[in-house]
């Protein structure tokens, strides 16, 4: 824990295993840098919150995708709003083991893009890899020259799927004054 007021470390305590140094496992809070990602990938220009992921990644595109599957964009992602009933993720992965992309693509809709969110762990994942596609990096090597370095953030370390790929979603391990850092920013 880190209270920071107004760039000042106020209070601050971990409890064991963990200390100052260690990096952190952040779960979901991952998905925040994520997004940075596509914030940063929009404001150069390689994507748009209105881009299509099936435009995106069409090698991830099933042949037989839905049309509410076309339409998702990066908007939708964002949102957690492409209109999936639950969490998507076990459905995606029992679907397609070896393409997250495909099986999100293939699951159910309960309701149409952008009226409903449901907290979905697949949309990040797939935001991931459209940020790695129009990047030409794996989105911790982005996020390093863009985000971390310059911030003089050191230890970021990610888990990572079979393919080498990170989750996206959860996974990042950063040193707490490092994420109070990114808090204030």
């Amino acid at each position: 824990v880190m209270v920071v007021v107004r760039g000042h470390v106020v209070a601050e305590g971990w409890w064991a295993p963990y200390s100052a140094d260690r990096p952190h496992l952040l779960y979901s809070l991952t998905k925040p840098f994520t997004s940075i990602a596509v914030g940063l990938a929009i404001d150069d220009g390689l994507l748009s919150l209105d881009d299509r992921v099936v435009d995106v990644l069409p090698e991830h595109t099933p042949p037989t995708v839905s049309s509410q599957a076309r339409r998702l964009t990066v908007r939708h992602l964002l949102s957690m709003t492409a209109g999936h009933e639950s969490d998507t993720l076990a459905d995606a992965w029992e679907r397609e083991p070896t393409d997250l992309v495909k099986g999100f693509l293939t699951a159910p809709f309960a309701a149409t893009e952008g009226a409903v969110h449901t907290y979905d762990n697949s949309t990040t994942f797939v935001l991931a890899r459209m940020v790695e596609k129009v990047t030409g990096l794996g989105l911790p090597e982005y996020l390093e020259d863009r985000l971390f370095a310059p911030m003089g953030i050191e230890d970021a370390e990610w888990d990572r799927v079979a393919s080498g790929a990170a989750f996206g979603f959860h996974g990042l391990h950063l040193r707490t004054e490092a994420v109070a850092a990114v808090g204030e920013l």
